[in-house]
C-alpha cells in the first residue's frame, strides 16, 4: 500500500529497505501484523520468501504449518491469507 498516488512503489521500497524497514513481504501482497501475530495475503501463487527481520519460529494458525529462521519461504496461492504466530527463538 503507498498514500502517495501514480508513483513507483519499487523506489520507494528501496527508500524504506535502505533506511532500516523491515519488509516481510514481496510486492504483491498484503501484511497486517500486531506484535505476535501477522497475516499475509498474496497476490501471486508460489513460494514466498518472508522476513520478519530477526529468528523466530512461525505457525500458520490455518493450517498448522511451522518453519523456523529469520526468513522462510512458503508456499500461497493467489488470494489466499495464512495467519501467522510469532515467537522468538532462544
Amino acid at each position: 500500500w503507498l498514500s502517495v498516488p501514480l508513483t513507483n512503489t519499487i523506489v520507494w521500497r528501496a527508500i524504506g529497505e535502505d533506511a532500516g524497514v523491515v519488509f516481510t513481504a514481496k510486492v504483491n501482497s498484503y501484511v497486517h501484523a500486531s506484535k505476535s501475530l501477522v497475516s499475509v495475503t498474496s497476490g501471486v501463487n508460489g513460494k514466498q520468501e518472508l522476513n520478519f527481520g530477526r529468528a523466530v519460529k512461525v505457525v500458520d494458525l490455518l493450517t498448522g504449518w511451522e518453519g523456523s529462521g529469520e526468513t522462510v519461504s512458503c508456499s500461497f496461492y493467489a488470494g489466499q491469507t495464512r495467519l501467522f504466530y510469532l515467537s522468538d527463538l532462544d
